[in-house]
This record gives C-alpha cells, structure tokens and sequence, in this order.
C-alpha cells in the first residue's frame, strides 16, 4: 500500500505537468534521460494498469493520469529522445557489422517495455489506439530476430548477453498472457 501510495503521488504530479523535455550539457546526457524516461513511464504504466484498483484517485485524477499515460505510450517515438532507429530490411548486417549509426536501444528494452506498458494499459482502459501502440512496439522488437531465431539487440551487447536475455522469455510471457486475454 505504501509503494502505490507513491505511485499515485508521483503519477498525480506528472500528469499535471507539461511535456518532460529531455535536456542535458551533452547530446549522451539528453539520451541518457530519454531512456530512463522511456524505461520508467513505460513499467509504471504497466504496473498501473495490473493494480488500477489499488490506486485511490478521485474521478478526475483518474482521469488525468489515465490521459497523460495514454498519451505518452502512444505518441512518445524513440526519434525524441536520440535514439538512432532500425532499418528492418538490413537489421541483420546492421546489428553484425556494429553500424554505428544503429542503436541498439530502439529495437531492444524500451521497446519491450512500451509494448507492455501501452498492451496492457490499453486492456485496461479498454483502448484500441493505445493497444495498437503497444502492438507497434510488439512489431518493432520482434522484427529485430534474424532468421535464425537471434534476438539481434541482445546478442550484440556480448558479454552481456546472456543478462539481457533471460529478459525475453518473461516479456513474451507477458505478452501472452495479455494476447490470450482477448483470444
């Protein structure tokens, strides 16, 4: 109770407040804000949207903070926050050669985290548009798996990657389970 107590104060505030502007002394810092953004709103909106009934909003908070989390997970586009973008017809040598114009993030854990956040959000409030968001971001990772079944963005990081990927069952178990929900 007392962790969606912070919850509900938080998502109060934001969904009063303007547009977050990322800004920072270097282009590094503005990303760097931009994913930690994208990475948080993301699994505060699906961690709203499991426990919504826990949250004691009045009608009109209700409202406001269901809006400024619809809003944000259907308009917010990688492209705002420095993030370089996936050409899906060359994801395979892009990801294999280490393009350095390819980010690996618009194709890897915060897309994940938007396709949950705007799925289930979307369930929740009933809301074609934000689940055909959280649909989009679905589309978008999982077009970054080459044909022989590697989770391109992940198996790039390395040493890293076997971190990254214990990720991905969960997140598709997720998306199953909220898939399997509506048939």
């Amino acid at each position: 109770d007392s962790g969606i107590e912070i919850l509900e104060n938080i998502l109060r505030d934001w969904a009063n407040l303007k547009p977050v502007i990322h800004r920072g002394k270097t282009k590094i810092d503005e990303y760097n804000q931009g994913y930690a953004a994208t990475m948080t709103l993301a699994g505060i909106a699906q961690f709203y949207a499991v426990y919504y009934d826990s949250f004691s909003f009045n009608a009109s908070e209700r409202s406001a903070v269901d809006q400024y989390l619809r809003n944000w997970l259907i308009t917010e586009f990688f492209s705002k926050t420095g993030y370089g973008k996936c050409n899906l017809s060359r994801i395979e040598k892009d990801f294999k050669t280490r393009d350095r114009n390819f980010d690996t993030d618009y194709c890897g854990s915060n897309r994940w985290r938007m396709a949950l956040g705007a799925t289930y959000l979307g369930l929740r409030l009933e809301d074609e548009l934000l689940f055909r968001a959280g649909n989009r971001h679905v589309f978008w990772a999982t077009s970054a798996i080459d044909r022989d079944g590697i989770y391109m963005p992940w198996a790039r990081k390395g040493a890293m990657a076997l971190s990254y990927q214990r990720q991905l069952p969960e997140v598709l178990t997720f998306l199953a389970d909220a898939y399997e929900s509506v048939g």
